[in-house]
C-alpha cells in the first residue's frame, strides 16, 4: 500500500498518528442520509466499529512502512558537509520526534493499556514489534547526529531534549537518546514509563472516565 508521499509529511503523519486519543469514534456516511456516529452498543454497528478499527490498523501500518524507508533514504543521503548542515539538523529533529512518539506509544501500552481485546501474547508481539523498530531508529539517530557537527547551533545538540505534547497527558520535556549502546537503549525506553507518569496520564484518564461514565 502505497502513500505517493515520501517527504517530511511522512514523518509528521507518522507522529500524529502516534498521538492519537486514547478512544476514538467513527462515523459512517450512508448514501441518502445523514452522517452519523457508529454507536458501540448497538450490535449492526459493533461490526462496522471492528472493521473500521482493522482499517485504521492497516493504514497506520502503511504510513509506519513508508515513514520506516523514508528515514532508510534520508539518512544515507546526509554527510559532514556544511551545505548539507541545515538539512541534517533538520532530519534529526524529526527522526527525534519520531522515537519519542513511538516511545511514547510503547510505555503506554505496557503503563495503561492497549485498548484491544487481543490476547498477552498477540499484545507482547506488537509491543516487540515497535520495540524493534525503536532499537533500529536509535541507532540511525546516532548515525545522524555524528554526522552534524556541534557548532552547528542545533538545539537537540546543545539542550539533547525537546518539550513535547499528546494527548490525554501535561507537556513535559523529554530526553532524546545520549547513550550510543545497548544497555543506554534500554535505559532510555524504560524512561519513557517515567514520562507517563510525570505527564499524569493516570490521574487524567481517571478524572476523564469517572466524567464519562
Amino acid at each position: 500500500m502505497a502513500l505517493g508521499r515520501t517527504d517530511t509529511w511522512v514523518q509528521e503523519c507518522f507522529c500524529k498518528w502516534n498521538n492519537a486519543p486514547s478512544r476514538a469514534t467513527y462515523d459512517i456516511d450512508e448514501p441518502a442520509a445523514e452522517p452519523r456516529q457508529l454507536d458501540p452498543e448497538s450490535d449492526q454497528d459493533a461490526i462496522l466499529i471492528l472493521l473500521a478499527s482493522q482499517l485504521a490498523r492497516i493504514v497506520c501500518r502503511a504510513i509506519e512502512l513508508t515513514a520506516f524507508s523514508w528515514l532508510q533514504k534520508e539518512l544515507s543521503s546526509h554527510g559532514p558537509n556544511p551545505k548539507t548542515t541545515a538539512k541534517t539538523a533538520d532530519f534529526l529533529q524529526q527522526l527525534g520526534k519520531t522515537l519519542l512518539t513511538l516511545r511514547w506509544r510503547v510505555s503506554w501500552w505496557e503503563i495503561i493499556e492497549t485498548g484491544d481485546n487481543n490476547s498477552e501474547e498477540q499484545k507482547g508481539g506488537y509491543i516487540d514489534r515497535v520495540k524493534s523498530i525503536c532499537r533500529i531508529l536509535y541507532v540511525y539517530y546516532f548515525i545522524a547526529r555524528r554526522k552534524l557537527p556541534t557548532w552547528s547551533g542545533s538545539d537537540l545538540v546543545s539542550k539533547n531534549g525537546i518539550y513535547s505534547e499528546y494527548m490525554d497527558a501535561e507537556p513535559i520535556f523529554e530526553t532524546l537518546p545520549y547513550d550510543e549502546s545497548l544497555q543506554g537503549f534500554e535505559q532510555w525506553m524504560k524512561e519513557g514509563h517515567d514520562m507517563i507518569r510525570q505527564a499524569n496520564v493516570p490521574e487524567r484518564l481517571a478524572e476523564l472516565f469517572s466524567v464519562s461514565g
